[in-house]
């Protein structure tokens, strides 16, 4: 059974790319996506997700106040920005990685590879 994915990011553009860099892996399936603050907070309240791909700057709210609402136990986060000033805080939650955008094939096969 595939590891069920949330992606949350507020550029469908993005959201897009991200898709299509993890269709070869067929352990993990994109079963959400959203751009929103409250959306993202209402998919991760009811479900299960096993991996969240989650960007910080969102229309209505950070990222960063998401992360209380990750069972690290449960969920695998991987933290997508534009940003590089954000790094280092994201590397300081209980983000397995913080990967910059563009997304770098590569850098995401090493995050999924870790993960699976």
């Amino acid at each position: 059974m595939p590891l069920k994915a949330l992606l949350v990011d507020d550029e469908p553009f993005v959201r897009a790319d991200l898709c299509y860099l993890l269709s070869p892996y067929r352990q993990i399936e994109v079963v959400w996506e959203t751009g929103t603050f409250k959306e993202a907070e209402k998919i991760l309240r009811e479900n299960t997700i096993d991996i969240v791909f989650l960007d910080i700057r969102l229309r209505g709210g950070s990222g960063f106040d998401l992360i209380p609402g990750i069972n690290p136990d449960v969920t695998d986060l991987i933290i997508i920005t534009a940003h590089e000033k954000y790094k280092k805080k994201a590397l300081e939650t209980i983000a397995l990685d913080c990967l910059l955008k563009p997304v770098s094939p590569q850098r995401l096969k090493r995050v999924i590879n870790r993960i699976i």
